[in-house]
């Protein structure tokens, strides 16, 4: 499948949800080359990743996102954003992905992220991309049925 193809392809597969084109598109992109990817992901417009100021929080959000999210310095003061913060949660989750496409994915979870339409848990926000803490909210684990495992 050629770049032309890969980038016509997203419409097709939300559009009509065709779960056949989806893997096989998922199967070719995981046995491209790094010079298939950055060609894709230069299609795709990963060169100039959107960077919206005007985020649409109302004032109890920001006061939220202030208090409780913004990273801080050694006296306290905010020191970034709430696009900012945005831009560090996405740059930070893309970091998953294949490199030629990381730009790409790093504009979509920041779209996702200042359009509202997904936030992930308060430990992504916190943490992602400082490199401290964890990002998890609650892990799984399997004890035993006793006591002793329990506690």
């Amino acid at each position: 499948m050629t770049t032309q193809e890969l980038t016509a392809a997203p419409g097709r597969i939300n559009g009509g949800g065709d779960d056949i084109l989806k893997r096989q598109i998922l199967a070719m992109l995981a046995e491209a080359s790094p010079e298939t990817l950055g060609k894709l992901a230069e299609s795709l417009g990963a060169s100039a990743p959107a960077d919206d100021g005007a985020l649409a929080l109302s004032d109890n959000a920001k006061h939220i996102l202030e208090q409780r999210y913004l990273r801080r310095d050694a006296d306290g003061n905010a020191v970034e954003t709430p696009a900012e913060l945005f831009r560090r949660v996405a740059r930070a989750v893309a970091q998953g992905e294949a490199d030629a496409l990381k730009p790409v994915w790093e504009d979509r979870f920041y779209r996702l992220l200042t359009s509202l339409r997904f936030l992930p848990n308060s430990p992504t926000i916190v943490n992602a991309g400082t490199g401290r803490g964890c990002l998890s909210a609650c892990f799984v684990v399997t004890p035993e049925d006793n006591m002793e495992s329990i506690m």
